[in-house]
């Protein structure tokens, strides 16, 4: 199906764009009282009145899970487009422009292909209820399945059985990522409650990989979840530690699944963690080779994992400007890490860069108040040498920086905690105490990443 004319013109750098945008997605939040209702009726309902065009996308990749779904598109993408394949993606949330939330053939769309999108969805809504979440996952299924592409990769944005996004009847391999506590109001208290809704993407006949799960997960039986779920629906279930495997390698990594030995490099994003998600992304693409009458070349993939592009996480930032007031050798890196599952990887990494520098750590952190800073910070703690508190810009959902000083000093007496009214400010009293070179993280939440990544753009 060709992509309708767009109506709108501006230019890309007009703030009528901004404008534009604010005011038809105000409208669209307004139609619904709550921004999160999980449920498949309104959705399912909407998608009908726009011809169904869930039902017209090239194969799909989805992938749900606690922690990691980002980095696994990421490395998808990039391992398919090394493949020589055009590729829709979905990324959640943006970090600077809502625009990165839908990528077209391996371009973000358009702001006047986005615009007009958004006017139809309203007009073919008309009124009814739907959520935000609900309206912006029908446009980026409309304008996949109105551009060609190969394949699409599209990522859940909470739990998986009622997400709004679980609406691709056959993908070509769903994946789940590690399960971590988060949004526990409603996906479960238990993390096999959570596993529950994460396994509901899974279809009959179609592939789904499980990826490496914590100890904790492991403990209380997450893998019987997804094993009990693979066979109620008859999904082929590839489970981590049953039926695939990867080991560290000097090198980089072995993936090993059936009789199949295969040696990678190590991916260009920091932490172990990232191993983990490159080896189960490769494994998800094997294992939809037979339904997709494919094979994805070695070298191609290999191509791929050096190459990955992911913005936020463990990023290295090189602005002068930040650094002048940091020793010489001193280095800044934000993540978007912002719950227990992502502060244990980060921990870990910062345990290896103290060992291989020996320079002090410093963290600066902004939440929002429905994550847990507590069970974030436990942690981190033992790793850093002092906290700054500082707040999300625009975001009224997130602590003040001394509301959060004031609950990290109850929990942490031992750590030095103080507060700064932004980012720049928290890098300049670091640098007033600093002889020695120092490593400096930014992390606690994607939106606060995001708007340092807009100010630095």
């Amino acid at each position: 199906m060709q992509a309708k004319p767009a109506k709108y013109t501006y230019q890309p750098d007009s703030p009528e764009i901004e404008d534009k945008l604010s005011s038809i997605t105000e409208k669209l939040s307004a139609l619904y009282p709550k921004l999160i209702d999980l449920s498949l009726e309104r959705i399912e309902r909407f998608l009908g009145e726009l011809n169904n065009p869930h039902l017209n996308l090239p194969p799909v990749f989805h992938v749900a899970g606690t922690n990691g779904k980002g980095s696994v598109i990421a490395i998808l993408r990039s391992c398919l487009e090394t493949s020589g394949k055009s590729v829709h993606a979905t990324i959640s949330p943006h970090l600077i422009a809502f625009n990165e939330r839908i990528v077209i053939s391996g371009k973000e769309i358009e702001t006047a292909t986005l615009l007009d999108l958004l006017d139809e969805c309203g007009e073919v809504n008309a009124g009814a209820p739907i959520t935000y979440f609900e309206v912006a996952t029908a446009a980026t299924l409309l304008a996949f399945s109105r551009h060609k592409a190969d394949f699409c990769l599209i990522e859940t944005g909470l739990g998986g059985r009622l997400d709004a996004t679980n609406v691709v009847p056959s993908p070509a391999a769903s994946i789940i990522t590690s399960i971590g506590y988060d949004h526990m109001d409603f996906l479960g208290d238990t993390l096999t409650e959570i596993a529950t809704e994460k396994a509901g993407i899974m279809k009959k006949g179609c592939p789904c990989v499980i990826a490496p799960q914590s100890l904790q997960a492991l403990r209380e039986g997450v893998n019987d979840v997804f094993i009990k779920k693979a066979e109620e629906v008859g999904a082929k279930l590839y489970l981590y530690g049953r039926d695939w495997f990867f080991e560290e390698t000097p090198l980089g990594f072995r993936l090993i699944h059936g009789d199949r030995i295969e040696d990678y490099p190590f991916p260009n994003l920091i932490g172990r963690h990232q191993i983990e998600n490159a080896a189960t992304s490769i494994m998800a693409l094997r294992a939809a080779e037979h339904c997709l009458k494919t094979v994805f070349l070695l070298d191609d993939l290999k191509k791929g994992i050096t190459g990955i592009k992911h913005r936020g996480r463990l990023e290295k930032v090189e602005n002068t400007n930040l650094l002048k007031n940091l020793p010489e050798g001193s280095a800044l890196y934000l993540d978007g890490a912002h719950n227990e599952n992502g502060a244990m990887p980060l921990a870990n990494q910062i345990k290896v860069w103290r060992k291989e520098t020996e320079q002090s750590v410093h963290l600066i952190t902004g939440m929002l108040k429905r994550k847990n800073p507590v069970t974030f910070m436990d942690l981190l703690a033992p790793h850093i040498d002092s906290v700054t508190c500082i707040p999300v810009p625009e975001e009224d959902s997130g602590f003040n920086e001394c509301d959060l000083k004031k609950l990290l000093d109850n929990n942490f007496p031992d750590l030095k905690i103080s507060t700064a009214p932004g980012m720049n400010k928290a890098i300049e009293q670091i640098g007033k105490t600093a002889v020695e070179p120092v490593t400096i993280i930014c992390a606690g939440s994607l939106y606060l990443i995001g708007h340092i990544l807009k100010k630095l753009a």
